[in-house]
């Protein structure tokens, strides 16, 4: 299925789920949605307020790096099953990564994003890195979703990649508008967003 099927089948099948309403508001305030594929014990170290910073880190520039920016909202997909979470992103920091980038990251972030000495030695290889704050982290009724392959992010509605240049940003993701390929759902507006490429990243 595509980035906007899917995203679709979401708003379709969580419409009577209590606090699935969040995602509605995004879809119907044209803000960009994302699905975070991820695994334990980040995701719940995420819902409990523990991680601070969920941070991707890839070979290649693929989503979310520069695809994503403050104020997106993210939805928190459990490896192999349902989404149940979601958070705000609050900043978001892209890094072309060198040895140097990397100390610095491991330096400033490792408590944030909740990362030991293993962590940091299986992305010595990586050549990008980007780092997303969390913001009004909740728990949601889990939803199935129909995403079979191995990608660990997905853009699900968004007008372009967001492209901020070298290293940071701290801009909201206002004013982004676009056309859905397909017909939104039933009391939600035309003229919302593209789907985003279809790319992944190794989650942390």
């Amino acid at each position: 299925m595509s980035q906007a099927e899917i995203l679709a089948q979401l708003v379709d099948t969580t419409a009577q789920l209590p606090g699935w309403r969040v995602l509605r508001q995004a879809v119907e305030q044209q803000r960009t949605v994302h699905l975070a594929v991820m695994v334990e014990p980040y995701l719940s170290y995420v819902l409990e307020g523990k991680k601070s910073i969920e941070s991707r880190f890839s070979k290649r520039a693929i989503a979310p790096f520069r695809q994503i920016g403050a104020d997106d909202l993210v939805l928190l997909k459990l490896a192999g099953g349902p989404v149940v979470g979601c958070f705000t992103t609050s900043t978001v920091e892209f890094v072309n990564l060198n040895t140097r980038e990397l100390e610095r990251l491991r330096t400033d972030y490792s408590d944030a994003i909740c990362a030991d000495q293993d962590f940091w030695e299986a992305r010595a290889d990586k050549r990008y890195a980007t780092l997303v704050g969390v913001s009004d982290a909740r728990e949601l009724r889990p939803a199935p979703v129909a995403k079979s392959d191995r990608r660990g992010w997905l853009v699900m509605q968004t007008t372009q990649p967001v492209d901020t240049g070298d290293q940071l940003m701290l801009a909201p993701a206002a004013g982004r508008l676009g056309l859905w390929p397909w017909a939104p759902p039933a009391g939600l507006p035309a003229g919302l967003a593209l789907p985003g490429r279809q790319d992944g990243g190794a989650a942390g």
